[in-house]
């Protein structure tokens, strides 16, 4: 089922940010590319989430999901 226009997103998706710059390996060069290409990767993913009625809450560690839904309850 496909987000109608207009629509609020009231769903949420917890995803866990991934970055290709944590290979030790990837001289600046690649990293300023690897990291832009990171960012639009994210938002394609926000987009695409969009578009299914849900909003993607960002995480970097998944130790931080408990607070989040702490905060979410209230």
């Amino acid at each position: 089922m496909r987000k109608q226009e207009g629509e609020v997103c009231k769903h949420f998706v917890i995803l866990k940010r991934e970055s290709l710059l944590n290979n030790e390996d990837i001289d600046k060069v690649n990293a300023i590319s690897i990291e832009k290409f990171d960012i639009a990767n994210q938002q394609l993913q926000e987009e695409y989430f969009k578009e299914l009625g849900l909003n993607i809450i960002w995480i970097d560690d998944y130790n931080e999901i408990p607070e989040i839904l702490k905060r979410l309850k209230v």
